[in-house]
């Protein structure tokens, strides 16, 4: 029998091996040039949406004083054990109740976290928060994917895995171009049985984006880059890095 779990709860003790393939540390050193070029030295980092905490682990290997914010209390727990001396807020976006006001002048919000909010209102009130917990000067760093992205490599995309001599997976994908939602339905094999999570994301046009935040929010945009270049987003980008400026003397 198959067990529906909520995204990132029966994942969370694999999701290190499922995405083995990510180069974190090559994501790091991205994101520190960002930083580096954004003029700010003396950072005090929240990375929102840290998962098992490997980015975390990557940039405290560059230097950085960095915690971690999670929706997933599974996954933070794999992050505390990872990181025993960073701190963890278990909170969800668009709100995070659980993060100080103020304690971090730079915050990440990386591999599409923000997809997951999948109305443009929600969206909105999520960067609202971010502004307002932020620092002065503060700088927010996110990304989000395209829906070349996801034509191109997920249109109806089925993956299946053997991890190591516990677990398993079998990951079915399909993109909604009409709706511009990216569907996964993710099976995990444990020796506890077997597990099902659906995970849903809206994919933005990075034009929508732009437009909203300089409409509705107090952020800067300094730049967008794409696919971990520093040339500007085009559309035919897959991925794009949102470098957003809360600068002293506005609301």
């Amino acid at each position: 029998m198959v067990r529906k779990v909520p995204p990132y709860t029966a994942l969370a003790p694999v999701y290190d091996l499922m995405m083995s393939h990510v180069n974190y540390r090559r994501w790091a050193n991205y994101i520190a040039r960002i930083i580096t070029r954004a003029g700010f030295t003396e950072v005090r980092l929240l990375d929102v949406g840290c998962g098992t905490g490997k980015f975390v682990q990557e940039m405290r290997k560059l230097g950085y004083q960095i915690d971690g914010c999670d929706a997933s209390p599974e996954m933070l727990r794999v992050f505390q054990e990872r990181i025993p001396d960073a701190r963890g807020f278990c909170c969800r976006l668009p709100e995070l109740p659980e993060v100080p006001a103020q304690r971090y002048n730079v915050m990440t919000c990386l591999y599409d976290t923000l997809n997951y909010l999948t109305d443009q209102p929600t969206l909105l009130q999520a960067l609202q928060c971010i502004y307002r917990k932020l620092d002065v000067p503060g700088l927010f760093i996110f990304d989000m994917v395209s829906s070349f992205h996801c034509q191109q490599y997920f249109r109806d995309y089925v993956e299946r895995e053997v991890l190591d001599e516990r677990f398993a997976f079998e990951r079915r994908s399909h993109f909604d171009v009409h709706q511009q939602l990216q569907w996964n339905r993710i099976k995990i094999f444990t020796p506890d049985g077997i597990f099902e999570e659906e995970h849903q994301q809206r994919i933005y046009d990075f034009k929508e984006i732009i437009e909203l935040i300089q409409r509705e929010t107090g952020f800067i945009i300094k730049d967008v880059y794409r696919d971990f270049t520093f040339r500007p987003v085009r559309v035919d980008s897959g991925r794009a890095h949102f470098v957003l400026l809360k600068r002293p003397g506005h609301p």
